[in-house]
């Protein structure tokens, strides 16, 4: 019976860990989100959002890095999987905020 549990945990949804970097400072990490794999688009940000502030009607994740110019087509669709978005553990997902960061960024950051 032992052996089943094990077997049970593997095929459950792994975690994984997406980067997310500041869209104020480039190059300096905003946070880890802390995932399964099987988490949808829609899912990393809820996370995002609810952990910093920022708010949901103002921001889509996107592929690319923070601080690039990132093209209204690479917006990732809130439905899908993440890993079917070609994400992998440890890499970093982006994200277009189409109101100002630094007001709805200012307590998170605070507490850091």
């Amino acid at each position: 019976a032992a052996g089943d549990a094990v077997e049970f945990e593997v095929r459950g949804a792994k975690a994984m860990t997406l980067v997310v970097m500041s869209p104020l400072e480039e190059g300096v990490k905003l946070l880890d989100l802390h995932i399964k794999e099987d988490w949808t688009v829609a899912q990393v940000k809820a996370l995002l959002c609810e952990t910093t502030g920022l708010k949901k009607g103002s921001t889509m994740m996107a592929k690319g890095k923070m601080g690039q110019r990132v093209s209204e087509d690479a917006t990732l669709p809130e439905k899908s999987p993440v890993v079917e978005c070609g994400y992998k553990d440890g890499d970093e997902i982006a994200f277009i905020y189409l109101a100002d960061p630094a007001a709805d960024l200012e307590a998170f950051l605070a507490k850091r």
